[in-house]
């Protein structure tokens, strides 16, 4: 059995020369595009709050997500408008997208705040659909039932959701990405 030296360790690499193109460094905490269209669409779901969601039309009385309940995402007769607010889980929402946003190994948060914004939004259009089923309200348009809120809230979660997924995709660039560097 022959034993032979190990190899040669490789040659340092050459100093950069300005205006050449050089290796770009892996940095996981830069925002890109997707974070920006989290932020947007964080923001809108964040407004969306103290926007209307429930109309005169349907409910009786004019509502916005903090004191409208979450009993009618899949109750469309609601005990009381007060118990356990939308909000609540918007909030909760705003809360995950904000820490996927920014915790480089949390990116996957922002995803799941994005979809439950959207749900929610989705589900409460759902909901509305069901009422104006109903004979009592078929007078009713389905535009003018749905407070500004829910459309803002649905725009902002879909943004979010398109925002994060760009996001979490761009963990790092790989080792050998090529960048031009200026002198």
């Amino acid at each position: 059995m022959s034993t032979l030296p190990p190899p040669a360790p490789p040659p340092p690499p050459a100093p950069p020369t300005p205006g050449a193109q050089q290796p770009s460094p892996a940095s996981p905490n830069t925002l890109g595009a997707g974070a920006f269209g989290v932020i947007i669409g964080g923001v809108l779901v964040g407004a969306s709050i103290g926007m209307e969601w429930a109309t005169e039309d349907v409910w009786g009385e004019s509502l916005a997500a903090s004191g409208f309940t979450t009993q009618v995402l899949w109750d469309t007769t609601p005990a009381t408008y007060d118990s356990f607010p939308l909000m609540w889980p918007l909030l909760a929402a705003l809360l995950l997208m904000t820490i996927g946003v920014f915790a480089a190994r949390r990116r996957g948060l922002a995803v799941v705040g994005a979809i439950g914004a959207t749900s929610i939004a989705l589900l409460y259009l759902k909901s509305i659909e069901s009422v104006l089923s109903e004979p009592y309200y078929r007078s009713y348009e389905f535009t003018d039932s749905v407070g500004q809120g829910a459309w803002v809230c649905l725009l902002g979660g879909a943004l979010a959701l398109i925002g994060s997924i760009g996001h979490f995709r761009a963990r790092r660039q790989p080792a050998g990405a090529v960048v031009q560097t200026n002198p």
